[in-house]
């Protein structure tokens, strides 16, 4: 019987480690960065990431791996507890890229994401005031170039994009922030209350430029989304330091003790030349 047993132990422990399921996954560092990103750059994890907030695992959907970011108002890092923010992110890592920066970052591109918001996701007025950013561009000065995110704390189920610039003030914000950012578009791609509980699939074209820009945003093939102007404030700074993040991140949050924890799903981030050319 002890023979049996150690006998079905060992045969366990090699077919495991040559099949490893989706929680061996989310604790292998390696596996993390295999994900197909088209011609984005290696993407690695933001400075301030909230501790244990991201692994990989079964989709919520049952098919296939996705990337999970979780945050809640614990373990705040490094100058985000000076902000009351909190993130669970990455970024691309444009700067040990061997690639030209013409291609790492291109004067215009197609970009993908598909993200799965879970039913209990607090949004609108279920949660603290304070904003969702689900992904960015930021350029120089800490502003975020262009985002996809939510407001919440307001009776608006809006997911919108928005473009800022840098207005070199402190008081932006509700606590503070070492460089001011303010709005000049938002737009709104989608209804919170229609996302929930479901992947949905955004590809957009973004053209940098300083006056002369352009955005079209589909959302699940349906375009929900035209614009045309300025949409960096240094198109220098757009073409070297224009970082893609992506992820779940709650700057400035107004009421820490009632913020609700919160978490998204993540495939199929990519950058390409052409549409067709978006992971899917």
């Amino acid at each position: 019987m002890a023979r049996s047993r150690f006998i079905s132990i060992l045969l366990s422990f090699f077919v495991m480690g040559c099949v490893p399921d989706a929680s061996q996954v989310a604790t292998n560092p390696d596996a993390r960065q295999n994900f197909n990103h088209g011609d984005f750059s290696r993407f690695e994890f933001v400075d301030n990431m909230k501790p244990n907030s991201y692994s990989v695992v079964m989709a919520p959907s049952g098919d296939g791996l996705a990337e999970r970011f979780y945050i809640d108002n614990s373990n705040c890092i490094r100058d985000d507890c000076n902000h009351n923010s909190f993130r669970s992110a990455k970024k691309g890592n444009i700067w040990d890229d061997p690639r030209p920066r013409s291609v790492t970052s291109p004067r215009q591109a197609w970009y993908s994401f598909e993200i799965y918001f879970p039913p209990e996701l607090p949004y609108g007025m279920k949660q603290t005031r304070a904003s969702y950013i689900l992904t960015e561009f930021k350029e120089n000065n800490d502003c975020a170039t262009f985002s996809f995110g939510h407001v919440n704390g307001h009776n608006d189920n809006s997911m919108s994009v928005t473009l800022m610039t840098s207005t070199g003030s402190s008081d932006h914000s509700f606590v503070g922030s070492p460089i001011g950012c303010s709005d000049y578009y938002e737009g709104v791609v989608g209804n919170m209350r229609q996302l929930v509980g479901r992947w949905t699939r955004f590809e957009y074209f973004v053209r940098w430029d300083e006056v002369d820009g352009f955005i079209e945003v589909f959302r699940d093939g349906e375009r929900v989304l035209r614009y045309s102007g300025k949409t960096c404030d240094n198109i220098q700074g757009c073409l070297t330091r224009n970082i893609p993040y992506y992820g779940i991140y709650m700057p400035n949050v107004r009421d820490v003790d009632n913020m609700l924890p919160a978490s998204v799903y993540f495939r199929n981030v990519s950058m390409a030349q052409r549409r067709e050319d978006l992971v899917r």
